[in-house]
């Protein structure tokens, strides 16, 4: 069978990722894409946004255009040196643990590789890159100074679902939401006290409504989404999210 064809992003599209990392650039001094990263797709209106708490990876291994590991690996750090003009997108185009981790939730949710193309995009509450998120006062930092350009991404894709994968809930909320209805209470597997799901129904600052949901992080607990079969759950909150639409 021949798969869809590819779609790729409009002029609009990169001029507005274009815009978003110069002027982050701008602001945070950061310099090139060893240092930080934005965008792991074209970033255009989606079903899914997935957030993450930051990009992995310390600069110093990286390439300029963060594309390439120093180290030789055949693995890359990103599949577009540019705006994923191409309609890239790393999920399915980079081999990393946290993605492997990701396709078993976005899998059963959207069915093919092709969906996730156009249905997901991804990023971070935080640009800067780093090895791991033991900085507590780095990672703070990195959110603050990303905040206002993660507003104008998550205005832009307007999604039904946002995934926050590793992300606390009112970590979230608290900078990015003007309400918060929960739906559940916190479920917690208790062997790792990770979180199984939390999910919420959240009004944006900029006055789109959708559903957060809180799920543990793809990278380490992927595992908790099969036991527990969130994906399951999640697309029941989506089918009763489609009958209701809104935040009160």
């Amino acid at each position: 069978m021949t798969s869809e064809k590819r779609p790729k992003p409009t002029e609009a599209d990169i001029d507005f990722m274009r815009s978003i990392e110069a002027e982050f650039k701008a602001t945070s001094g950061l310099t090139d894409r060893s240092q930080f990263k934005i965008f792991y797709s074209p970033v255009w209106r989606a079903k899914i946004m997935v957030l993450g708490i930051n990009p992995a990876g310390t600069p110093s291994t990286i390439t300029p255009d963060g594309v390439r590991y120093l180290n030789g690996s055949r693995n890359k750090a990103s599949s577009s040196a540019n705006y994923y003009d191409g309609g890239e997108n790393d999920l399915v185009d980079c081999v990393w643990r946290e993605n492997t981790g990701l396709l078993k939730l976005l899998m059963p949710i959207l069915q093919s590789h092709d969906c996730i193309r156009r249905n997901v995009v991804k990023t971070n509450l935080g640009f800067s890159r780093s090895e791991n998120t033991n900085n507590k006062a780095f990672i703070k930092t990195a959110k603050k100074e990303a905040t206002p350009f993660l507003r104008r991404i998550l205005d832009r894709v307007a999604p039904e679902l946002i995934l926050l994968a590793g992300v606390r809930l009112p970590d979230f909320t608290e900078r990015h939401c003007a309400k918060v209805v929960e739906i559940e209470e916190r479920i917690e597997e208790q062997s790792v006290h990770q979180t199984v799901i939390w999910p919420a129904c959240v009004r944006l600052l900029g006055g789109h409504s959708c559903i957060a949901v809180e799920v543990a992080h793809a990278s380490q607990f992927s595992w908790i989404y099969e036991t527990h079969d969130v994906a399951s759950q999640i697309i029941g909150l989506m089918n009763n999210w489609q009958k209701q639409g809104s935040v009160a």
